[in-house]
């Protein structure tokens, strides 16, 4: 980033903003560069999924990302932020077609939704790591496709 954007920014939003979006842009390029398998995401959902209610905050969310991934701490941080990316997609807009919303809050959600998760790049949104939803679908759309021809 160019000094006279970042002090344009500075002037413009203020510098709290501006190192909220600096730090998500560095938090973000951190987490692309590591690699995250379906796997990943699906385990340490359906660890979360069979804790008891109380530890499924974000503390006991962590902690059990933790232990699943042996204290690798890039894997845990990289699985965490594409979870809580997922789970904000799919909660303010959904994803007709390949995602169920429940009575219980919880979706029902096919597998191409969660390769996408895997590997689809975050990206910083209003200082806030996030998918891009069009190219989240359009990867969702190209990966089921893959699945059916191989």
């Amino acid at each position: 980033m160019e000094k006279e954007t970042i002090e344009q920014i500075a002037r413009e939003s203020g510098i709290k903003k501006l190192v909220t979006v600096l730090g998500a842009r560095e938090l973000v390029a951190e987490i692309n560069e590591t690699i995250v398998q379906i796997q990943d995401l699906l385990s340490i959902i359906q660890e979360v999924h069979e804790s008891p209610p109380e530890s499924r905050d974000f503390e006991g969310r962590t902690l059990a990302a933790i232990q699943l991934f042996n204290g690798d701490a890039p894997k845990v941080k990289a699985v965490m932020f594409r979870v809580e990316a997922l789970a904000k997609l799919l909660a303010a807009e959904g994803a007709p077609g390949w995602t169920l919303p429940l009575p219980n809050g919880a979706h029902l959600t096919q597998e191409p939704v969660f390769a996408a998760a895997a590997t689809e790049p975050l990206i910083e949104q209003d200082g806030e790591v996030a998918f891009d939803r069009q190219r989240f679908l359009a990867r969702v759309l190209e990966l089921a496709d893959l699945d059916q021809i191989g």
